[in-house]
């Protein structure tokens, strides 16, 4: 004879991976008729993918997003290389979630839905956003070690 003993565990809220994230924005892409490119360079660092459409007025944009699990942040070297773009005029964004339902909102991280409404989906331009870099040493900032891209 034997007996079966039913336990009920609770689990910590499962944060997305990055390949769940990364199926929503090209999912969405797909929707909004936006190019969604994956970014692969000789130069460690740069940003996971590419976003290229026709925003809310009329104008072609470009977008580098950098793709994260969430509560997870980009590396030294993609900040370096992100902030190097943004000051080449580049857009560069951070997404660490698919829904607005998150409780981490951070300054640089966007869910899939804030980023394609900041990018193609208004009539406001808008602005790059800066990644906090800084030396342990003198708190300055740091782009030496970045080469050209």
């Amino acid at each position: 004879m034997s007996t079966t003993t039913s336990t009920t565990t609770k689990h910590a809220p499962v944060r997305p991976l990055e390949t769940v994230i990364e199926q929503a924005l090209q999912d969405a892409c797909a929707v909004h008729n936006i190019m969604y490119l994956k970014f692969t360079s000789s130069v460690t660092g740069v940003p996971d993918r590419i976003l290229q459409g026709i925003n809310a007025a009329g104008q072609p944009l470009t977008v580098y997003v950098e793709l994260k699990r969430p509560g997870t942040h980009p590396r030294t070297r993609q900040k370096e290389v992100m902030n190097r773009l943004i000051n080449h005029g580049a857009l560069v964004f951070v997404v660490d979630a698919r829904d607005i339902d998150v409780t981490h909102f951070r300054h640089n991280y966007h869910t899939v839905e804030s980023l394609l409404e900041l990018t193609f989906l208004s009539t406001k331009i808008p602005v790059p956003e800066r990644f906090d870099l800084f030396n342990s040493n003198t708190k300055a900032n740091t782009y030496s070690a970045v080469p050209a891209l």
